[in-house]
């Protein structure tokens, strides 16, 4: 068990750098280790690819006690096997689909249902 927990689990070190404190007239800078088993990595349809989606999740700004503070994350040890879990949300004309991870109770892992839903119309049949 402990090998399989090598195989997929890393460590990630994640430093918020937020506005300058007045009390103490300096940067404050908080940094935090955490294990990791998959990196989170948004992908939209507006021009957003794999590439942009990694560079937003090591590198980001966020609201920190009520201000806007830079998230920097960083790999300190990387998995043998590293997961990307791409977070997708697809709209089409005809009809609407979102991209679901479903976990899987054996050892194969995650796997991904596209589900759809078309849009109904007012008298609430399936418009085609």
């Amino acid at each position: 068990m402990l090998h399989l927990f090598r195989l997929f689990f890393g460590k990630i070190k994640q430093r918020l750098i937020g506005p300058v404190d007045a009390h103490q007239s300096r940067v404050s800078v908080h940094d935090k280790t955490d294990l990791f088993s998959h990196l989170p990595v948004n992908v939209t349809e507006d021009g957003t690819d794999i590439y942009d989606g990694l560079s937003g999740y090591f590198d980001d700004v966020v609201d920190f006690q009520g201000e806007k503070a830079r998230m920097e994350m960083s790999l300190v040890k990387l998995p043998p096997i590293l997961q990307i879990q791409l977070q997708v949300s697809v709209s089409l004309k005809c009809c609407s689909a979102v991209l679901t991870e479903s976990s899987v109770s054996n050892s194969t892992g995650k796997h991904y249902n596209l589900t759809s839903r078309r849009p109904t119309s007012s008298s609430g049949k399936t418009s085609t």
